[in-house]
């Protein structure tokens, strides 16, 4: 498993700074860093980026089950024109939400990885400006998390960012391991639940996908 790292260098002001974000970067052929991203539906492509480092784990492991490898870095530490979809003055990125369930099962794909459910963020390009999360989609993930019984989501993900390797690893084995288990891998399947995993107390909660209707 990969620990979130965080690059040295100066860090743009206002790039995803409350909350925090997380990226999933690798290299290229030529050695050239790239994110890992999801299209858009314009056709472009928005970097995928994670609230939390454990799900941004989970997401890299995903893309292992792919034969494809990312590190997860702090989105802060990432240029600002890494967030502007080609041939747009705007900042764009996809937003992890939840993990895609059904029946209490988180879902999977034919290759292992599990089912994700992002939101797409936007934001008018500025000189003197950044990009954060949106009040909006913060709102959407208080009723999410408020309705699974987690009122402290945010303080839980500031503590999970300053946990050490071996923890991180810890946990995210016992995921791996339950996602193998009890996961669901049936092709077509349509998910009625999002799944959110609360790191203290080390297991899933399961709510209606309504609840962002």
């Amino acid at each position: 498993m990969n620990k979130p790292e965080r690059a040295s260098g100066r860090r743009a002001a206002g790039l995803f700074t409350n909350p925090a974000a997380w990226v999933l970067m690798a290299g290229d052929a030529d050695g050239a860093a790239i994110a890992a991203s999801n299209r858009t539906a314009s056709g472009g492509s928005a970097i995928r980026c994670f609230l939390s480092p454990i799900d941004a784990i989970i997401g890299a492991a995903g893309l292992a089950h792919r034969d494809e490898h990312y590190a997860v870095l702090a989105a802060a530490d990432l240029p600002p024109a890494a967030f502007l979809e080609r041939g747009s003055a705007d900042y764009h990125a996809s937003l992890h939400v939840a993990w895609s369930a059904r029946d209490g099962q988180v879902l999977l794909h034919v290759d292992g990885a599990p089912a994700e459910q992002f939101t797409l963020l936007h934001q008018p390009f500025q000189e003197t400006g950044g990009f954060e999360v949106s009040a909006d989609a913060l709102a959407a993930l208080d009723r999410l998390y408020d309705r699974a019984g987690l009122f402290a989501w945010r303080e839980t993900l500031v503590e999970v960012s300053r946990w050490d390797r071996p923890r991180l690893e810890g946990i995210c084995n016992q995921i791996a391991g339950t996602l193998r288990e009890s996961g669901c891998r049936e092709p077509g399947v349509r998910g009625n639940q999002l799944a959110l995993f609360d790191p203290e107390s080390c297991c899933w909660h399961f709510v209606p996908r309504s609840v962002l209707d």
